[in-house]
């Protein structure tokens, strides 16, 4: 019997060792923005709401478990490729000019490099890179359009659009609730995809009617 035990506690032995190993990984990359949190304070505190919101889009749109679960834990991380952008162009106060900006637009695959090697994440490294695209086709790196673009990243690309627009930038101020929720729309169907609008738009509807998400 004792014999018979030995391998099951072992794969129960490695099993637990798998899942502590899991679990520092992703600490580590949720350090990194932390870190980064200390160059740009914007960042850290960005990625933390943009995490709660794209899940509640996530379970707006019907999706449950798991799958919430690392939509949430990627948006925690989906900003981790800005670690290799020069403070001159994170922080500047003012448009950034075309060669920046190209500095600027590197960052989701580096992002995406970084974590792609890493079991955790998986296939979700490829929502880290794509998670500037426009649903128009007019985004960022692969000019992916519609349904190409993972729907992870269409989740987290909204919520990151709409707390980047209520959030006060080096270059403006930031919008009035209002004001945020009628650009969201006027990118919807350009900018985002309209479904996962529609979705946001129901999430903050509830939340100001005290329903919270």
């Amino acid at each position: 019997m004792l014999l018979g035990l030995t391998p099951l506690v072992l794969v129960h032995l490695s099993f637990r060792s798998y899942l502590r190993f899991r679990e520092e990984a992703q600490k580590t990359f949720e350090k990194v923005v932390e870190l980064l949190e200390e160059r740009d304070p914007y960042t850290g505190e960005h990625s933390g709401e943009v995490a709660d919101l794209a899940g509640a889009i996530a379970q707006e749109l019907g999706l449950r478990g798991s799958e919430v679960e690392m939509i949430k834990a990627v948006a925690r991380i989906h900003d981790i490729g800005k670690i290799a952008v020069p403070d001159r162009i994170l922080l500047k106060p003012g448009k950034l000019d075309p060669e920046e900006w190209e500095v600027m637009k590197r960052h989701p695959v580096i992002g995406a490099d970084l974590i792609k090697g890493l079991e955790i994440y998986g296939r979700y490294a490829e929502v880290v890179r794509h998670e500037h695209e426009h649903w128009d086709g007019s985004g960022y790196p692969n000019g992916l359009q519609e349904e190409e673009i993972p729907l992870e990243s269409r989740i987290i690309a909204a919520a990151d659009v709409y707390h980047a627009l209520i959030s006060d930038r080096p270059y403006r101020p930031a919008y009035s609730q209002e004001e945020a929720l009628d650009i969201i729309r006027g990118m919807a169907g350009r900018v985002l995809d309209p479904k996962v609008v529609g979705a946001l738009l129901r999430v903050l509807e509830r939340e100001r009617e005290g329903g919270g998400r």
